[in-house]
């Protein structure tokens, strides 16, 4: 979490006057000098992108799939109960991949093609390869 830092001495804010007048009936609480902590909120992560979802959908669970002889969405549940199972109170669960942010996403599918290479040998492109079959089928 990013914080804040600011300096109070004699009841006055130090280096920061832009501070005073959007903060000032907080600053007004506060009774002794000292240096406070003020804790701002995380930057909000953007959910996973269109572009990912058919990515994934229509390359890593389509070519593993085809491979394995399953259909995309079982591939997609295969791969979430392996990548993205945790443990509570004894039973299991399976994060969905709808809750994932962008970098969360991306690391979640890194995982899926390096299970594929390694399990099945089976090269999965990256979405910005060029000559990838199943990538341009869409269009």
């Amino acid at each position: 979490m990013s914080a804040l830092t600011f300096e109070i001495k004699d009841g006055k804010l130090i280096g920061r006057e832009w501070l005073w007048h959007a903060l000032k009936r907080v600053f007004m609480t506060i009774k002794s000098d000292g240096r406070y902590v003020w804790p701002l909120p995380e930057k909000e992560k953007k959910q996973r992108s269109k572009q990912q979802n058919r990515y994934y959908f229509g390359v890593v669970c389509k070519l593993v799939g085809d491979y394995c002889g399953y259909e995309q969405d079982e591939m997609h549940q295969e791969f979430a109960k392996k990548f993205l199972s945790y443990e509570k109170d004894g039973k299991t669960f399976v994060k969905s991949t709808t809750k994932l942010k962008t970098k969360e996403f991306e690391d979640y599918m890194e995982k899926c093609r390096m299970f594929a290479a390694e399990e099945f040998r089976c090269y999965i492109p990256l979405p910005n390869e060029p000559h990838n079959y199943y990538y341009d089928m869409d269009k």
